[in-house]
């Protein structure tokens, strides 16, 4: 199956989620989500980002956006970048209707490159 992913970088505008210092989380996570989108690219992978700039997008607004761009099927793949001030590492979740199997793949990939992962679980 050809996958095609989805990047969601929380926050945006007024949410700035967590902050330190002069660290915002959502210029952060834009940072992480604009990466993987380049790498994705890059592999010739197909791909949308839900926001490119410093803007408030609802939660409805990106999975309609999600929707009409790729689809809701099950080779869509929505990774969503945030950060946790309660947690170190990765966490990955994944929908109801998967297996853990590719989860479970891209833990093992994060490991094998010395990056730790808290757990992965389904939600």
């Amino acid at each position: 199956m050809n996958y095609k992913v989805a990047i969601n970088p929380v926050g945006g505008g007024s949410d700035t989620g967590l902050k330190s210092g002069d660290i915002l989380e959502k210029d952060v996570s834009l940072l992480v989500s604009n990466y993987i989108k380049g790498r994705l690219d890059e592999l010739g992978i197909e791909n949308v980002i839900t926001r490119t700039t410093d803007d408030n997008i609802s939660l409805d607004e990106r999975i309609d956006f999600i929707d009409s761009s790729l689809g809701l099927g099950d080779d869509v793949i929505v990774i969503t970048n945030g950060l946790s001030s309660s947690v170190s590492g990765v966490e990955i979740i994944y929908a109801l209707r998967d297996s853990s199997s590719f989860a479970r793949t891209l833990a093992q990939q994060f490991l094998n490159s010395d990056i730790d992962v808290n757990k992965y679980y389904q939600l």
